[in-house]
């Protein structure tokens, strides 16, 4: 729910809103913007590995993972990577804006851990 939410923070749309996997965010390639550039430049200057998406959808989204062995440094890690990456390639981005609502979201989740 934070990746989703963080990802909406940036003003970015959500490829199934209604229904959203638990699996990963799937999230439109925001106008202007090239989805195989997008995820080049995640892997290659901010170490992190989202994919596009299959079929006609492969450079339309951008998928980011939530399977495995991750927890909320990795989603925070990825939001700010997102981010970055958004700016790199000329989005009009507010840094900091969906990191900052990924944390106040997994706060409030591991607070009712503690």
């Amino acid at each position: 729910e934070a990746t989703r939410a963080a990802m909406q923070a940036l003003g970015l749309r959500l490829l199934a809103a209604d229904s959203p996997s638990y699996a990963c965010t799937a999230v439109w390639v925001p106008e202007g913007v090239s989805g195989k550039a997008l995820v080049k430049q995640l892997r290659d200057r901010y170490a992190v590995t989202v994919v596009g998406g299959q079929g006609h959808l492969e450079t339309s989204i951008f998928r980011i993972g939530h399977m495995g062995d991750l927890d909320a440094f990795d989603m925070i890690t990825a939001v700010a990577a997102v981010e970055m990456a958004l700016a790199d390639l000329g989005y009009p981005v507010k840094l900091g804006e969906g990191v900052r609502t990924a944390e106040e979201m997994l706060r409030e989740l591991c607070a009712g851990e503690a």
